[in-house]
């Protein structure tokens, strides 16, 4: 019979779990007020706003085990739930309603249409917290394991789409950090450009790999050349967006630009289209 042999290490395993396990009530924690917070944000977003004093007032309370998000302001009720109408204008000096009995219409309040900014606010963000969720619980395995290096990380992707653009039949030469005086066309290279980076709420950092991808080719016939650079262009655009996750070297792909462009020679044309990218790779590098 033909068989393959699996062997676990138990002590780096239980090493491993119990890591973890000390590191759940942590997680849990941090999961509901960063989880609180992404909701008190949104509530502020659709406060109503006269003063800005109910808008400020939203924080997240902690009671024990419960975390509370909601405004502290003592009218925030008469907003949240409405108010009925009711006579007499309201005059703050004197703490009396003025009710006029000839014109009993006179000063009436109309009252005050509910505004649910909070439960608005829950339905707003219910679709960021599974990716939330998964970045936190993911931080003590990340933090018991070694993560790849930044350099790793980075030339994992490009080398990744380098394999994703060589599929692309038409082309003839994939170049990447090379350098060629002698190009056989059609040809395609992939330049590193500027990678945005930003911090993310969850102790992530969101680095957007950036990368151009030229695709040129070279006729006799002007209209041949370039309609022949345009479809190799599709063609490897299609080819980038076919596997967002490059094999799972990245987070996902925004495709940026499509420009093309040709130059006319004596003899010959020169025809490219000029392909920009962004690969997202969320590292965890604040522990």
């Amino acid at each position: 019979m033909c068989a393959i042999t699996i062997e676990i290490d138990r002590e780096a395993l239980e090493a491993y779990l119990r890591n973890i396990a000390e590191k759940l009530p942590e997680t849990i924690s941090r999961i509901l007020i960063e989880g609180a917070d992404i909701i008190v944000e949104e509530a502020k977003a659709r406060t109503p706003s006269r003063t800005g004093k109910l808008q400020t007032s939203i924080n997240v309370i902690r009671e024990h085990d419960k975390i509370l998000v909601g405004p502290t302001e003592a009218y925030a009720p008469y907003v949240i739930q409405g108010t009925e109408p009711s006579p007499g204008r309201y005059v703050p000096a004197i703490q009396r309603r003025l009710i006029t009995p000839t014109h009993p219409s006179f000063g009436t309040h109309p009252g005050i249409a509910p505004n649910q900014f909070l439960k608005e606010a829950l339905e707003a963000t219910k679709g960021s917290y599974p990716e939330f969720v998964s970045h936190e619980i993911k931080r003590p395995v990340l933090g018991a394991e070694k993560q790849l290096t930044y350099k790793t990380d980075y030339w994992n992707i490009l080398n990744a789409v380098k394999i994703k653009v060589e599929e692309v039949t038409e082309l003839k030469s994939v170049v990447l950090g090379e350098k060629s005086k002698i190009y056989d066309f059609p040809i395609a290279f992939i330049i590193p450009i500027r990678t945005p980076i930003e911090a993310l709420s969850t102790g992530y950092i969101r680095h957007r790999v950036g990368f151009r991808i030229v695709v040129m080719t070279q006729g006799t016939e002007p209209e041949i050349c370039q309609s022949n650079a345009i479809d190799i262009g599709c063609d490897t655009y299609d080819k980038i967006l076919s596997d967002i996750k490059l094999g799972g070297k990245s987070d996902g792909i925004d495709p940026i630009l499509f420009d093309p462009d040709y130059s006319i020679g004596e003899t010959k044309t020169l025809s490219w289209v000029v392909l920009e990218f962004q690969a997202i790779k969320d590292r965890l590098e604040i522990l």
